[in-house]
């Protein structure tokens, strides 16, 4: 019986996103995928994530860009960047699983590690999670102030940054504020 109920809601879910629902499409892409919904392949999934994703829905922003860091989708790690942050401004929870990824990715953009160099581009990740109200954002660019990746080092703009991470309880952001300020007072 439950195998029959599971029928008529793929059904359900396939119909809703043939209609065009978002939900609908990242729901059939996780039944495809976890091999629930029979007689689908991979790159059908493929598509109702895409869609989906093109729909702003945020699960599958997310996912996406996930993906897309993994190179399981041939995409530049700019388009996964945007990706994610669709999704993590979007306000999806599980976005916050790739928050140190995507400081990694600023801090490779930043230093051109494994990317070319653009710190420009690493400044608008963080003011995008400084944005979403996260504090990494605020760390990375007293980071970046004060190593000078924006061009000069610039100490008073790494505290205010610093600062403001530390104001929304950041330990790492008030660390980084205290060794500044023990650095910048000898």
């Amino acid at each position: 019986e439950k195998k029959g109920e599971m029928q008529h809601a793929i059904q359900i879910y396939q119909k809703n996103a043939d209609d065009g629902d978002a939900h609908s499409k990242y729901r059939m892409f996780n039944l495809i995928m976890v091999n629930k919904a029979k007689g689908f392949s991979i790159p059908k999934a493929l598509i109702y994530l895409i869609e989906a994703s093109q729909q702003h829905y945020g699960n599958a922003e997310v996912t996406m860009g996930g993906f897309m860091m993994r190179d399981l989708l041939k995409i530049s790690p700019r388009d996964a960047m945007i990706m994610l942050m669709k999704g993590i401004i979007d306000g999806v929870s599980n976005a916050e699983l790739y928050d140190i990824t995507l400081g990694e990715i600023a801090e490779g953009y930043a230093y051109g590690r494994g990317v070319v160099k653009d710190a420009e581009f690493a400044r608008q990740i963080c003011l995008q999670r400084v944005k979403a109200g996260n504090a990494q954002g605020y760390l990375y660019l007293g980071l970046f102030y004060e190593q000078g990746v924006f061009g000069k080092q610039d100490a008073e703009s790494a505290k205010k940054y610093y600062k403001a991470g530390a104001d929304m309880g950041d330990i790492y952001c008030q660390g980084a504020l205290d060794r500044l300020n023990s650095k910048t007072n000898k």
